[in-house]
């Protein structure tokens, strides 16, 4: 196999050969390194950084427990997991081991289901942990393009309007980074606890009860299915029913958490397990590893939403550098605009949106997105954060045609001839300006289309913008 297909590298360090090869020979989907005494183990992992590092404790000139040392007090070496697999079997021995940094000890001669499980785990865990690093550089990156993008924004002066609804998306993202940065540092308190208690939980389980326990862990390594409190409750009564006909009372009192867990059914798994000594560690253990991989989904699905954002602001924000028109999708701006105002749309602002199938038509696009901005930020405003916002736009043989209705307090009739008049405002300084609606009205007439407005008092507004294609 090319050193390319192997997804992960281990070295093992032991001067025997034949301890070596019984290694090698049950790790054949990983890229193996070989060092056979400490200063080239040291060697190759600052050269090659391997993933994993199973380590013998006795060897001639430097021992193990030298070696796990050297490299815990070296950057380049400190981040890599040391397994010590060692005929030593005394509880000082491992302790001394697990103080040095190493994260599990494996006595000689080995299990291969065992050591199989474990290193699998390690690995698992190690991607995840790294993962979560990426994560949190990745949110960290987004933030400071958010920042930017708000820079660029307000300094450009047709989208001046959006130095507030910049400010708050910015706000809007920053107060769940900041619980997204503090999640990270708890989860990798939690991963050192989960890898020591694996090793101590796992210690007393034969080939086949440690074959089960892995299976377990793998199947909640998956994304569970967000289930309502019913559908939970539902399957947990269906799961009960199961413990109780297959004599597995030990599970009862952890039915909420398997099944939170994603465990709905009772399976030749549990049945495997049901009689450890142990039995409560073990679902401690599997309930800790489930709480670390809903997490991560959750720091995934955050990590969308704040991608979606950006992408957002980033096709907003452009600049052309002619005044040129182009072929854009009407309904696709609008879409644009609706995902930056997000946070301004809370559960109880509907949007009902109404969209044909319209082929592309001739547009200055940048200009028409802020036409969009203007008129749903107003009917945002209109319906005071609860009403209801419905958006048309329909495909002529010779125009485009887009409504805007709110379900807000309307516009008194003596205001409604001048509300395209530039300056002129009922809102409060802080709220707006007066030009919006006439930038609006000139960027219309700039695609020789129109726009018209219907308004009764508390029965609210509708804009209608046609554009000839």
């Amino acid at each position: 196999m090319d050193d390319m297909e192997y997804k992960h590298s281990i070295l093992i360090v032991d001067d025997t050969s034949s301890n070596i090869d019984v290694l090698a020979n049950m790790l054949q989907e990983y890229k193996i390194l070989v060092a056979k005494n400490g200063s080239r183990a040291i060697e190759i992992s600052k050269e090659q950084k391997p993933d994993l590092i199973l380590l013998d404790v006795m060897m001639p000139e430097m021992d193990g427990f030298e070696v796990c040392r050297q490299m815990k007090s070296s950057h380049s070496t400190a981040d890599i997991p040391i397994i010590f697999v060692t005929a030593k079997n005394r509880i000082e021995d491992e302790v001394k081991g697990l103080e040095l940094g190493a994260v599990d000890f494996i006595h000689k001669p080995v299990s291969p289901p065992i050591v199989l499980a474990r290193i699998k785990t390690q690995l698992k865990l190690i991607e995840y942990q790294k993962d979560l690093v990426n994560r949190n550089v990745e949110l960290k990156n987004t933030l400071n393009e958010l920042k930017e993008t708000q820079s660029r924004l307000i300094q450009n002066e047709k989208l001046a309007s959006l130095g507030e609804l910049i400010a708050g998306i910015t706000h809007e993202i920053n107060t769940p980074l900041a619980a997204m940065n503090s999640s990270l540092e708890s989860q990798a308190k939690s991963i050192g606890y989960v890898l020591n208690k694996h090793r101590n939980v796992t210690m007393s389980l034969n080939e086949n009860q440690a074959d089960a326990f892995k299976k377990l862990t793998t199947s909640i390594y998956k994304p569970n299915l967000h289930l309502s409190t019913k559908e939970e409750r539902l399957k947990r009564r269906v799961f009960e029913k199961e413990l109780l006909s297959n004599n597995a009372d030990v599970y009862l009192n952890h039915t909420n958490q398997l099944v939170s867990a994603g465990i709905y059914s009772y399976n030749e798994n549990l049945e495997l397990l049901k009689n450890c000594s142990n039995i409560d560690e073990l679902i401690e253990l599997l309930i800790e590893l489930s709480s670390i991989f809903k997490a991560q989904n959750i720091l995934s699905l955050a990590s969308r939403k704040v991608s979606k954002i950006v992408g957002a602001l980033r096709k907003y924000s452009r600049n052309r550098k002619d005044d040129t028109k182009s072929l854009a999708n009407i309904s696709d701006g609008i879409n644009t605009v609706l995902t930056i105002f997000e946070y301004k749309i809370k559960n109880s602002v509907i949007i009902e949106k109404h969209f044909s199938d319209c082929n592309k038509i001739n547009i200055y696009e940048d200009e028409l997105n802020q036409v969009w901005t203007n008129l749903i930020n107003n009917s945002i405003q209109a319906i005071d954060g609860e009403g209801k916002i419905i958006i048309r736009v329909e495909d002529f043989d010779t125009y485009v045609k887009v409504t805007f209705k709110d379900t807000g307090k309307g516009i008194p009739i003596e205001n409604l001839n001048r509300i395209f008049e530039p300056y002129f405002t009922t809102k409060n300084k802080e709220e707006g300006t007066g030009i919006g609606l006439d930038i609006c009205r000139r960027i219309i007439d700039k695609h020789n289309g129109t726009i018209e407005v219907e308004s009764k008092l508390n029965q609210g507004t509708e804009f209608t913008i046609t554009l000839p294609r």
